[in-house]
């Protein structure tokens, strides 16, 4: 997930509910306070790095708000293009 908001948090809530394995999920988010709180919350790995997530994934959901995602689209293209 990149992104650690309310929709990141509600799909990563339904993973584990429905037994998906924590260690496999990756939240990314540039606030500390997000990351530690889906770490203490569900034992998901955390990063404030997208691009450390995005290599370590097989698929990627895109949980920011909409004036964002151009950004991190541009920062992550080299990494989705390989």
């Amino acid at each position: 997930f990149i992104g650690a908001g309310n929709i990141a948090t509600s799909m990563v809530a339904g993973l584990i509910s429905n037994q998906f394995p924590a260690e496999n999920i990756w939240v990314t988010s540039p606030t500390q306070d997000h990351l530690r709180m889906m770490e203490q919350r569900f034992n998901v790995r955390t990063t404030k790095n997208n691009l450390e997530a995005i290599q370590q994934a097989e698929i990627i959901i895109l949980a920011v708000k909409p004036p964002i995602v151009k950004e991190v689209m541009e920062e992550s293209a080299d990494v989705l293009n390989t």
